[in-house]
């Protein structure tokens, strides 16, 4: 354990059997793995729903308590301890971890801006500070020089300071948004802060700049970030673009320019499955998850191309096998906190989506739309075949709710529930246009100012939408038929994507949503995967579920996995009560044996993490 904690939280691991409630308003446990810095000596409970934390409370800690099993520390993370109930507060010892009274010297608006790995960092500078009390920016002075080791003054353009967020970058200590746009102003450097706030939006931008650098057009000085390129085309970061021939580029361009498509894309996927390789090693948290999956979705869409030889196609199926492993090990250790995490930087699961939003929505109006079914990989598909060279994508990403199936999944993005909490009907959709309308009413919103469609297309005329809402949710399905009409291979679905993308109503739907001042956000309930029957029957309590990787039984019918088919029981986290849930390993599917199938369901990296896509016009 590193000095930080280690100092904060000295002794309690060896509190087995009591019950400790950390008081955390600033969230920075949220993204701490609390139970790897006690070496699993403890149960985390993040306390956001009060029904779901009692029931968590009464199986974890009262039964094993009763029975004489509980040999760990329960520990409770909150921001708030008001709401915890009585015989729990009364019974817990509470440890404050309020920034403010750690860092009492400090702005805490700032600090709770910074990566919460980067407090150890921060501790051991602020513990040799001698000075005063100190304002907001001379908060950000001293971080920015001391933590990040940035002289601001040296900051005198726009490629000064991607040079220095690079720089940062590779050291995995990228710079908070706040503190990007406090030396962007006080440097007076003429770009827009949101254009690099982050790494997903530094590296949109720096794609927008590469594509109009190599065309000839106006673009950052590339020539001064010439260390960078090689690496950031190589890693992933950056996709090359294709030239009619190779006369005039320089040696520290060649990375990112080609001319035979099949052999770079040959090259790219082995430099992106040695990356991805480098990142399973060290995978601990989901925002590395986050990162894997997109490789992974390009590499996807390499693979299904079409345009590569098999020796290539060899090395997907090698990675293939890692990455699943890995992830599903990750999930069964993992999943269940990631219900509970802050979504104020953006949503983890796709059920805060609308709590994130709602943040916004006071100040802009509001469009989701949810694609049914796509992947990241068709994701990847779709934007490439995006016509308007103004639109702008912000992609990020969230945890679709396992199992990865619309009547969970997507209801929750509608509700802003967890499925526990589903009010009836627990695998219908039909409620979600009802708990929509509901989420808003209850954020101040009237009747008339939220509106919700659900199209099997994107129709071909828009006038019948309400555009003088506030708050539109749009699920389209057209994916989700595609993926399950595509029975053969993600080939075909890529192929059918990219024939769908050429009616242009997507993105015809998409700008008439921007041009009626509407803030648009593109997400999905769950991904695809191309899987295999087993040779199972899926049957279950409910067999008619969208599904062909998951079986759903209620628990007195449930006859326990005696298939001998590579299937897990699903534990459950956040979903309905009364069920068991088993989903395939693999790329197993409850089919006829060896029958090919795109589907959905389990627990693969593509069913699981989905795109949640922020679009905007370029300014």
């Amino acid at each position: 354990m590193d000095m930080f904690y280690e100092e904060l939280l000295n002794g309690i691991s060896s509190r087995k059997g009591q019950i400790i409630i950390i008081h955390d308003p600033d969230g920075f446990f949220s993204e701490v793995t609390v139970s790897e810095l006690f070496d699993g000596s403890i149960d985390v409970h993040y306390f956001n729903d009060p029904d779901l934390f009692r029931y968590e409370y009464e199986r974890d800690y009262r039964q094993r308590r009763d029975n004489g099993t509980l040999d760990k520390v329960f520990m409770v993370i909150c921001s708030n301890n008001r709401g915890i109930p009585y015989d729990v507060l009364s019974k817990g010892s509470l440890v404050d971890m309020e920034l403010s009274r750690i860092f009492p010297l400090l702005d805490s608006r700032v600090i709770r801006s910074l990566n919460p790995s980067l407090l150890t960092l921060l501790y051991d500078v602020y513990s040799r500070y001698n000075g005063g009390k100190m304002t907001a920016d001379e908060t950000l002075d001293f971080i920015i020089s001391e933590v990040f080791n940035l002289s601001i003054d040296k900051i005198k353009g726009v490629e000064d300071l991607i040079s220095a967020l690079l720089n940062l970058m590779y050291q995995d200590k990228m710079l908070p948004p706040d503190m990007i746009e406090y030396i962007i102003r006080k440097q007076r450097i003429n770009i827009d802060p949101e254009y690099i706030s982050d790494k997903t939006g530094l590296m949109e931008y720096l794609q927008n700049q590469w594509a109009k650098f190599v065309s000839g057009e106006e673009s950052i000085d590339f020539d001064r970030l010439k260390l960078y390129m090689d690496n950031l085309f190589t890693d992933g970061y950056l996709r090359p673009l294709e030239v009619e021939n190779m006369d005039g580029i320089s040696s520290w361009m060649a990375a990112g320019v080609y001319v035979d498509r099949a052999k770079t894309l040959a090259k790219r996927m082995l430099d992106i499955t040695r990356r991805l390789e480098s990142l399973l090693a060290d995978a601990r948290s989901y925002k590395d998850w986050f990162d894997i999956a997109g490789l992974w979705a390009e590499v996807s869409m390499i693979r299904h191309d079409g345009n590569i030889d098999t020796g290539v196609a060899s090395e997907f199926e090698r990675v293939r096998d890692d990455v699943e492993t890995k992830f599903a090990d990750w999930l069964l250790k993992r999943y269940g906190s990631l219900p509970y995490l802050s979504y104020v930087s953006g949503p983890v699961m796709v059920h805060h989506i609308p709590w994130y939003l709602k943040s916004r929505a006071y100040h802009n109006k509001i469009a989701l739309i949810v694609m049914d079914g796509m992947s990241l990989s068709d994701w990847t598909v779709i934007e490439s075949c995006f016509k308007d060279k103004e639109m702008r994508f912000h992609d990020g990403k969230c945890f679709a709710w396992i199992p990865t199936i619309t009547p969970i999944s997507r209801r929750a993005i509608f509700s802003g529930q967890i499925p526990m909490n589903f009010i009836g009907q627990d695998f219908s959709t039909y409620p979600e246009g009802k708990e929509w309308a509901r989420f808003w009413s209850e954020a101040g919103f009237g009747h008339t100012d939220i509106a919700y469609y659900k199209f099997i297309d994107v129709p071909d005329k828009l006038e019948s939408l309400n555009y003088d809402a506030d708050i539109i949710g749009v699920v389209i399905d057209a994916v989700d038929n595609l993926a399950h009409s595509s029975k053969l291979s993600i080939d075909g679905l890529h192929e059918n994507l990219r024939l769908w993308m050429k009616n242009g109503r997507l993105e015809r739907f998409i700008r008439e949503l921007m041009e009626k001042s509407f803030d648009v956000y593109l997400t999905s309930d769950h991904g695809n995967v191309a899987a295999v029957g087993t040779g199972m029957e899926r049957g279950g309590y409910v067999p008619d579920i969208d599904g062909e990787r998951v079986r759903v039984y209620n628990r007195v019918s449930d006859s326990g996995n005696d298939s001998g088919h590579h299937e897990i029981r699903w534990p459950g986290y956040g979903l309905p009560q009364g069920y068991v849930f088993y989903v395939m390993e693999g790329n197993g599917a409850y089919a006829r044996s060896d029958q090919p199938v795109v589907g959905h369901g389990g627990i693969s990296i593509e069913e699981v993490i989905v795109p949640f896509v922020h679009l905007r016009k370029d300014a």
